[in-house]
């Protein structure tokens, strides 16, 4: 099967690479003239294999007001006139209990958990793709006592289901981290996990792609590029996911057209590839 991946950040580059490596023909499509140049280009970098929370928690609704009036809030809101987008917001709102909150953190686990599998593995079969990959733990440290003290809470369940943490003083976390003395009067302790990486992700796309030269890789710009043409359509059908291609006499897709399960309809016309 050829198989179009939409986007040549880590998230489409990764996908096509297991694509590939599952014996799929794979093309990787992409706006700008090169790999991770939008949000993969200068992300965090962070490899948290065990330090995972859902944004929808018991503590996050009391902070909402406060976030959405500042200008570097973690949350940003737009509100429009749309039933998805309130259905979504529902959605969030009834997910903010303790019971939903651990529940999504057991399936967040268990997901990073086999992303450090397969992490382990290619970097063990592609020895020379090098991103400044490193293992030097991750702390996160907490100003105040009650942050602090619902930070133990979720470290003490997340012990329960196999993660490796420990909460630190503030003494300790400056003696783990001396750029932190400053502080030393500001901080009740802090959560750290020395399972987790670090990582220079756009030269972790680059690599990937020299790795697996036989992905080939287009951009909308190039007279060879796929045009790609979205329309927002009410899809009546339920919540069923339909996919229509149409192939020329080799073999290769010439047009897609794609109903998932959110109720919009992509069509996609690709040419040259």
């Amino acid at each position: 099967m050829h198989t179009i991946v939409l986007g040549a950040g880590v998230v489409g580059l990764t996908t096509a690479w297991y694509l590939r490596a599952d014996g799929h023909q794979v093309t990787v499509i992409d706006r700008n003239d090169d790999v991770a140049s939008e949000t993969s280009f200068a992300n965090g970098g962070q490899l948290s294999y065990s330090y995972v929370a859902p944004l929808a928690g018991p503590g996050v609704l009391s902070k909402l007001p406060n976030w959405l009036l500042r200008r570097d809030s973690p949350v940003h809101y737009h509100p429009r006139v749309d039933l998805q987008q309130w259905r979504w917001l529902l959605q969030f709102v009834r997910a903010c209990t303790h019971r939903q909150s651990e529940e999504s953190t057991r399936s967040l686990l268990s997901l990073s958990f086999l992303s450090r599998d397969l992490m382990n593995e290619l970097l063990g079969s592609e020895p020379d793709l090098s991103f400044d990959h490193a293992n030097a733990g991750k702390l996160v440290v907490h100003r105040t006592s009650a942050s602090f003290d619902a930070a133990r809470r979720l470290l003490d369940y997340q012990r329960s289901l196999g993660c490796e943490q420990e909460a630190l003083d503030a003494a300790a976390c400056i003696a783990k981290e001396p750029a932190l003395a400053h502080l030393a009067g500001d901080m009740s302790g802090g959560i750290f996990t020395e399972s987790e990486d670090s990582g220079d992700c756009y030269r972790f796309c680059v690599g990937l792609m020299q790795a697996g030269r036989g992905v080939p890789f287009r951009h909308r710009r190039h007279p060879a590029a796929a045009q790609v043409r979205t329309e927002s359509d009410r899809f009546r059908g339920g919540r069923r996911s339909r996919c229509r291609s149409r192939r020329d006499r080799n073999g290769n897709v010439q047009r897609a057209t794609a109903r998932n399960a959110w109720n919009s309809r992509a069509a996609i016309s690709i040419e040259g590839i």
